[in-house]
């Protein structure tokens, strides 16, 4: 009995050691199969006019605080859905939620807006269907009480330059009863180039329909430049500013 120990004893040290080499090996696979992968998410707040911060929250957990036209962005647990919430900062006012899925390594892009007067709340994304060679667009009417009192209507017209007579002629695209504070709900798409391949040059023009004259400036302008942006959707806010003391006509683009 005594001469069988030390087999026993060596069998079993060999079964021990056989075990200490199968064990690590699996809790090594364990831990690949239970990897973790990252990537980013970032949000970028459209600057519309008389907007409020929004404040951004992922899986119910506040990330981030935007104001508007600001960009941030935070790092996530990718290949996994997560649920993304905007809500006006401060408040459990919710605009928008959404289920993502990032992915590993890279950064998904969100573009947001919130905005009572333009009935905008939310995820934005209109600019993916329009062709680089394009560009689209609406109007608000941000127009002061000095050039557009407010019992005055008003139509405004979209006008392309004319070489030949070297001045700004309409196109046929008005957009009428063009109201004071307000989204305008016609929305054009206009090329970028003429057909000779030469950049085109578009100005808006702004009539008084009981008149039929179009309004001026301070500096007796009765058309001010319209600036398109290649394959975006654009908000072109209308309004005048004052410079030396007088008003003149501006037409500031925010993207969508």
């Amino acid at each position: 009995m005594k001469q069988n120990i030390p087999k026993i004893f060596n069998s079993y040290c060999r079964i021990i050691f056989i075990l200490t080499l199968f064990y690590p090996s699996c809790a090594k696979k364990e831990i690949q199969n239970e990897k973790f992968y990252y990537g980013n998410v970032e949000v970028s707040m459209t600057a519309l006019p008389n907007s409020p911060s929004i404040d951004i929250f992922y899986d119910g957990k506040k990330m981030l605080e935007l104001n508007p036209g600001a960009t941030d962005k935070f790092s996530t647990m990718a290949e996994v859905s997560h649920k993304l919430a905007l809500y006006k900062a401060g408040t459990d006012t919710l605009i928008a939620d959404t289920l993502i899925t990032p992915v590993k390594y890279s950064t998904l892009a969100f573009k947001v807006g919130y905005s009572e007067e333009f009935d905008l709340h939310g995820f934005l994304g209109q600019s993916t269907s329009i062709s680089p060679d394009s560009c689209r667009f609406q109007l608000y009417d941000n127009l002061p009480v000095a050039l557009q009192p407010d019992d005055v209507p008003v139509d405004a017209y979209f006008c392309k330059y004319d070489p030949p007579t070297d001045s700004y002629i309409e196109s046929g695209i008005v957009f009428t009863n063009f109201t004071k504070k307000k989204l305008h709900p016609l929305i054009v798409t206009i090329p970028l180039n003429n057909t000779d391949g030469s950049v085109a040059s578009y100005a808006m023009k702004f009539k008084n329909t009981a008149s039929g004259i179009y309004i001026k400036d301070g500096f007796l302008d009765e058309e001010t430049a319209l600036t398109p942006i290649p394959g975006k959707f654009l908000l072109m806010t209308v309004e005048a500013k004052k410079l030396i003391g007088k008003l003149r006509y501006r037409i500031t683009p925010t993207e969508l």
